[in-house]
């Protein structure tokens, strides 16, 4: 059965069917097909939704709210990305799948060097630890940075979105997404870095990302197979951002676990620090506040 897709202001549906195929091209039949104002949103015969290039010429705001919502994408989602980040997503179109969030974790490194993870149970000696620290270095210390409960003032979060199949259908093709904000001004300016590793038999193509109002990414570095980070510099009056990386994965792999980790430092200093990627695991070295987690979907889902 067609799956429809009603978003905000629909004017017409029209049924476009194909001959089917053999081969990839077969996850190209049209499914649905939709007018928001005089734009077409098209479920294909996978479930994704088939891309509209250059979107900042064609689509209001709120049609590309209503294209994301199409994808899958919640209300929440959708208002904390920039236009950049939607013109990007509806240009290459897709479904968002499901994914769960796992082994979420805050922590934070002091001057020693140590890395401390945080709980309810330690979190007035973390933080004691944390102004100590704060003093030595001279930055003020009755600001609170970050919060795993939503109530600080960094949110960060990891989404999936498949796009499709490779010319020769072996492989299934998926933006792995890394989303971070800052509500408010951040305790000190410094380089902030965020960073993805995903699992061992599959191949990142090609990576992304910004840091908006102002600031783009300082550099995207690619060296290691198992993943990717960036560094870019923070602002002092909030903002936000995205690190996302097209992965190639086997068909053969359909039904099993995929799974990728999401990283994100907030250093105090500009010393400079390292990072250690492995398959689904990624640690900054840096002084300062930290948050992890890793994402896990089933492979082959367009949901």
């Amino acid at each position: 059965m067609n799956k429809k897709i009603f978003t905000g202001v629909t004017l017409a549906i029209s049924l476009a069917l194909f001959p089917s195929f053999s081969n990839a091209n077969q996850l190209e039949q049209k499914s649905n097909t939709q007018i928001v104002e005089n734009n077409y949103v098209t479920e294909l015969q996978d479930g994704r939704i088939e891309a509209i290039q250059n979107p900042e010429d064609k689509l209001e705001t709120n049609e590309k709210d209503n294209f994301l919502a199409a994808m899958n994408f919640n209300k929440d989602e959708i208002s904390l990305m920039s236009d950049q980040e939607k013109n990007e997503i509806i240009s290459e179109g897709g479904i968002k799948v499901n994914t769960n969030t796992e082994n979420y974790e805050e922590s934070y490194t002091d001057l020693e060097g140590k890395n401390h993870s945080i709980d309810n149970s330690n979190k007035s000696e973390i933080e004691q630890i944390k102004q100590n620290d704060l003093k030595s270095l001279g930055i003020p210390q009755n600001k609170s940075l970050m919060g795993s409960d939503g109530k600080g003032i960094f949110k960060g979060s990891g989404s999936l979105i498949y796009i499709g199949k490779t010319a020769n259908a072996k492989e299934f093709k998926y933006s792995y997404r890394t989303n971070f904000s800052w509500s408010a001004l951040p305790i000190i300016a410094t380089t902030d870095r965020v960073g993805m590793a995903w699992q061992s038999g599959v191949t990142g193509v090609g990576s992304k990302g910004v840091f908006q109002p102002v600031n783009g990414f300082k550099s995207i570095d690619e060296s290691s197979v198992y993943g990717v980070h960036a560094k870019f510099k923070t602002l002092t009056s909030g903002g936000s951002g995205y690190l996302a990386s097209e992965i190639r994965i086997p068909v053969s792999l359909k039904g099993t676990t995929g799974l990728f980790a999401s990283a994100y430092t907030h250093p105090y200093s500009d010393v400079p620090g390292s990072a250690t990627i492995g398959p689904v695991s990624i640690v900054f070295s840096e002084l300062g506040d930290k948050f992890s987690w890793k994402n896990s979907f089933i492979i082959g889902s367009t949901s």
